[in-house]
């Protein structure tokens, strides 16, 4: 159950774990240099962290979901020529309307800060730092922007999909 939960979150938010890595996971090209060993390939699970996890899961059955209230969409941009841009690289976003997120407080306009962006296909993915409730994407609201775009020399309007969720109790 839980390598598919994991397997799952991978493909949805493949931004947010790609530097976990250390490598674009979906990119052969840019994995690791050396190859596995054998006996590497071994994987074990310990039973004292499945206990782990099945004693959080324990603690946490009687807390309620969290409920989306609403989804906003706040203009942003890419900042600065990219020309030679590649898996891994920071890419700077300047926010344009302030942002308001549930864990992280309040961005203002003008605001500037450095993402980790991986090519998938023919798209850039970026990695913001706010886990799944912001979301960077193009002015389409499909997630990522085109790598074409990106090392275009131009400036490459963007919303970021900020998830707001209902007061908990």
């Amino acid at each position: 159950m839980y390598k598919i939960i994991a397997v799952k979150e991978l493909f949805e938010y493949p931004e947010i774990y790609n530097s976990k890595f250390g490598y674009n996971i979906f990119n052969a090209a840019s994995g690791p240099k050396k190859k596995v060993k054998p006996e590497d390939l071994d994987v074990n699970n310990d039973p004292d962290i499945l206990s782990e996890i099945e004693k959080e899961l324990e603690r946490n059955k009687n807390k309620k979901a969290p409920v989306v209230a609403k989804e906003e969409y706040i203009m942003a941009h890419v900042e600065g020529k990219l020309k030679k841009f590649k898996d891994g690289d920071i890419v700077t976003i300047l926010l344009d309307e302030d942002l308001l997120t549930n864990n992280k407080g309040l961005s203002y306009s003008g605001y500037k800060f450095g993402v980790q962006g991986w090519i998938i296909d023919d798209r850039v993915f970026f990695k913001l730092g706010f886990g799944h409730d912001v979301t960077l994407m193009d002015i389409n609201k499909q997630k990522g922007v085109l790598l074409t775009e990106l090392l275009a020399s131009k400036r490459i309007n963007v919303l970021l999909k900020n998830i707001v969720y209902e007061k908990q109790e």
